[in-house]
């Protein structure tokens, strides 16, 4: 993160203030970020379907 350096009018005092957060702008902080989206995403799906199928499983009664 860049700093950038104010010079105060008393004293000649340095304050270094960080960038303001927000939305990024790079590109690779944006990709990672829906990537992780998408496979959490999709994980949710499978914990969803793998639980689902069990329940299915065990309440069938030994019908196909």
């Amino acid at each position: 993160m860049d700093t950038f350096n104010l010079l105060a009018a008393a004293g000649g005092a340095t304050l270094n203030v960080g960038s303001p957060g927000g939305i990024p702008t790079d590109l690779g902080v944006i990709l990672s970020w829906a990537i992780r989206m998408i496979f959490l995403f999709a994980g949710l799906i499978v914990a969803y379907n793998i639980i689902q199928g069990g329940l299915d499983w065990v309440q069938s009664g030994g019908e196909k």
